[in-house]
Parts: structure tokens; sequence; C-alpha cells
């Protein structure tokens, strides 16, 4: 099966860290929290910033574990051909013909 890309781990995701992001979870430095933000180790509890705010930098820092795998559509898609009855119509079923974008009925 063809998984898309989705082009997760090429977010830049160190221009999204402000320096009062990481200063409001008690780190020095963009990269020490990053690393923490990646392996785990630091939760929402653990910081003074906004839940919304530290789950999307966890969802930019951590895509695999958050992004579902999505299959790739490919096109053209074969279905069945022919004539194929999609419901029951009887005897008195009114029957819609369309021309030129007018619907009949008959």
């Amino acid at each position: 099966m063809l998984r898309a890309d989705l082009y997760e781990k090429s977010i830049p995701i160190n221009t999204y860290i402000s320096s009062n992001d990481f200063k409001a979870c008690g780190f020095h430095s963009r990269e020490e929290f990053l690393n923490k933000l990646r392996s785990g180790q630091l939760k929402p509890s653990h910081c003074k910033i906004a839940k919304k705010r530290f789950l999307s930098l966890l969802w930019a820092a951590k895509p695999d574990e958050v992004l579902p795998e999505i299959e790739v559509l490919q096109l053209p898609n074969p279905g069945p051909t022919g004539l194929f009855p999609i419901n029951r119509p009887g005897k008195d079923s009114p029957i819609l013909w369309s021309y030129r974008g007018h619907g009949y009925r008959l």
C-alpha cells in the first residue's frame, strides 16, 4: 500500500518556538526544549504556556505519533462496468431522464 508523504518532517519547528515558549517551560535554549519535547519527557503540565500552544508544538515535533498514515488514492481507480441495479425499481417506478442539465420525469 502506497502511503502519502505529508511533508511533516520538513517543518522548520525551530522558527515556531519563541523564547517565551521554552522559558515558560524552564529551559534556557530552544534545542534543550525541543530535545525534551521530542523525547516525550515534557508534558503540558510542566509548562506555563497555553495547552493548545503546547500541543501544536508537540504535533510539529513528533508528527509520526500524531498523524495517521494516509493511503494515496491512485487514479484511475477501476470500478464496476456495465449496467447494474442500484435499487429495486418496480413496474410503476418513475424514470429520471436528463438532457442538457434539465431533468424530465416520464
